[in-house]
C-alpha cells in the first residue's frame, strides 16, 4: 500500500492511495484530534479517521492512531465487502 495524507490545520484528512489489491482509492472524511485538549501532543498520539473510497465501488472505514514521534499510523479497518483488520503505515524514508 501507497498513500498520501493530508492533516489539515482544521482537523481534516484528505488523500490518495493504491492498495496492490484492490487498486486505487480517496481518503473522504477524515477527522484526526487530540486526546489530550489541555496539552495536545504531550503523549504524541492523535486519533485519526477517515473512509477510503475505491474506484472498484466499494468503501472502507479507518479508525487508528498516529504517533508523533514516530510518524506511524497504527489502525483498524472495515470494508463494506465485510472484510476487516489491521495495519501500520510508516513515512517514505527520506533520500538524500
Amino acid at each position: 500500500v501507497r498513500c498520501t495524507i493530508h492533516f489539515g490545520s482544521n482537523g481534516s484528512i484528505s488523500g490518495r492511495g493504491n492498495d496492490g489489491e484492490d487498486g486505487y482509492y480517496t481518503i473522504k472524511d477524515g477527522r484526526w484530534g487530540a486526546l489530550d485538549t489541555v496539552n495536545p501532543f504531550k503523549n504524541g498520539i492523535i486519533k485519526v479517521a477517515w473512509k477510503e473510497k475505491y474506484d472498484q465501488g466499494f468503501e472502507v472505514v479507518v479508525e487508528g492512531e498516529y504517533n508523533t514521534r514516530t510518524g506511524k499510523i497504527k489502525a483498524h479497518f472495515e470494508s463494506s465487502r465485510r472484510v476487516s483488520g489491521t495495519f501500520e503505515l510508516a513515512p517514505k524514508p527520506s533520500v538524500f
